[in-house]
C-alpha cells in the first residue's frame, strides 16, 4: 500500500510539474499563452501573457525576473500628447476570479539585454504579493510575433 501511495504521489507531482512548466498553474494563479517578441539582442524584448486569478481576492503581480534578461520590468504603453511611450508600473492587479492580459500595445513585461532567440523557451519567475512565486516558460517568437519553428 505504501508503494502505491508513493507511486501515486509521484505521478501527481510529475503531472503537476508538467502543467506548471508549460504555461504555469498553481492553485491560485494560471498563466495562459506566455511569449516574448524578440527583435535583436541590443533591443528589449516584450513579454506577453494572460494571468487568471482563481482566488476570491485580487492578486498583485509585483515583479518578474529571468536569467534570460539583464533586467525585467512591468510596463504599460501609453499615448501622451500624440506620442507613444512606455511607462514602468510598480504592480498589476488581477481581479478576484478575473483575468489580466499583457498584449502588444498595452501592458508587457520588458526584458532588457535579452539573451534568447526565436524558437527557444525561457523561464520567467512572476512574483506576487502574498502568493508563492510562479515560474513559467515563455516561448520566444521573432519580430512578427509568429512561431519561429
Amino acid at each position: 500500500m505504501r508503494a502505491f501511495a508513493f507511486a501515486f504521489g509521484t505521478a501527481l507531482a510529475i503531472i503537476g510539474y508538467s502543467n506548471f512548466a508549460r504555461g504555469g498553474t498553481v492553485s491560485s494563479i494560471a498563466v495562459d499563452n506566455p511569449w516574448f517578441r524578440f527583435l535583436l539582442p541590443t533591443l528589449p524584448a516584450g513579454g506577453y501573457m494572460t494571468l487568471r486569478n482563481r482566488t476570491d481576492r485580487p492578486a498583485l503581480l509585483t515583479a518578474a525576473h529571468s536569467e534570460a534578461c539583464g533586467k525585467m520590468m512591468l510596463h504599460e504603453s501609453v499615448s501622451e500628447n500624440g506620442r507613444d511611450k512606455m511607462v514602468g508600473v510598480k504592480s498589476i492587479v488581477i481581479p478576484a476570479h478575473g483575468n489580466f492580459a499583457f498584449r502588444p500595445g498595452l501592458y508587457h513585461v520588458m526584458c532588457m539585454q535579452p539573451n534568447m532567440r526565436p524558437g527557444q523557451a525561457v523561464a520567467v519567475t512572476l512574483e506576487f504579493e502574498h502568493l508563492a512565486p510562479l515560474t513559467v516558460e515563455f516561448r520566444v517568437y521573432g519580430a512578427t510575433g509568429l512561431r519561429a519553428w
